[in-house]
């Protein structure tokens, strides 16, 4: 990415709490170090994030029986309160809820949102669209880069790299993607590069050709709506095939805690971590 030099004067105490951020953090030099603290400030240039919050959970059956999977509580909050804190702590205030199953607990817990200091709206579908769908139902509202989460995973980290990743790759998507040592249950992505070129879907032991699984945390451009055409339609399995084609989709490795919380027995371990 681009970069312009400016000269700034700091008090010099301030400037060796800055000093020592640098090998100690991710920071590089004092430059970095700089602007690393300033998007803490003032966040990154994403402010809006699209969860899809519309599943309903039927391997966590009877959990899911009065309320939708991402409402399910590990450790005192709902699934999707620890996500929307996450991302808020990444710079985040705008949240678009995409809801069905069950989706009035939703709406009563969150409401507008600023309990949480955050602004939330909602993507109600009526019948089943898919999560490109549902995001495609407020594409108006969506006019910038913007986030993408799925409602049933719990992770924490730092989302601004990824973000500066994205645009300095021009990616029309970039895709989070974790190192697991079974990569049976996920989609594998291939890299070339930084660059996705194909994903395999739920290789048997042994045949796939990385550990870098879809972590189901996406920055994408408006311009992925361009490619949903019909509903239902899945970010997964139809939007992110037909750009990975284009060569417009990007990875971006993470290490630090994830879990996708798709039965009891991950949700067991989400208690046990979180």
């Amino acid at each position: 990415m681009e970069r312009e030099r400016i000269t700034i004067t700091m008090d010099p105490s301030l400037l060796k709490r800055v000093d020592s951020l640098v090998g100690s953090s991710e920071a590089r030099n004092r430059s970095d170090a700089v602007e690393r603290l300033l998007k803490q400030c003032i966040g990154s240039s994403v402010d809006t994030a699209f969860i899809c919050a519309g599943g309903k959970g039927e391997r966590l059956m009877p959990l899911t029986k009065d309320v939708p999977k991402p409402m399910i509580k590990v450790n005192g909050k709902p699934m999707l309160e620890h996500i929307v804190r996450w991302l808020h702590a990444n710079g985040l205030g705008n949240f678009i809820f995409g809801i069905g199953y069950k989706g009035e607990a939703i709406r009563d817990y969150f409401r507008d949102g600023s309990k949480l200091g955050i602004g939330v709206k909602y993507s109600d579908e009526k019948t089943p669209m898919g999560d490109a769908g549902c995001i495609a139902l407020v594409k108006g509202q969506l006019t910038s880069t913007f986030v993408v989460a799925n409602g049933d995973i719990l992770t924490n980290f730092d989302l601004r790299p990824m973000v500066d990743a994205h645009i300095a790759n021009k990616a029309t998507i970039t895709v989070a993607l974790k190192s697991v040592p079974d990569t049976s249950k996920f989609g594998v992505a291939e890299l070339d590069g930084q660059k996705i070129t194909s994903f395999v879907e739920k290789p048997a032991p042994g045949t796939a050709p990385t550990n870098l699984i879809n972590a189901g945390v996406y920055i994408m451009e408006p311009s992925v709506f361009e490619y949903i055409r019909s509903t239902p339609y899945s970010i997964a399995r139809q939007l992110i095939p037909e750009l990975v084609g284009e060569g417009r989709v990007y990875g971006y490795p993470f290490s630090g805690p994830w879990i996708d919380i798709g039965a009891v027995e991950s949700l067991e371990k989400a208690e046990a971590i979180w």
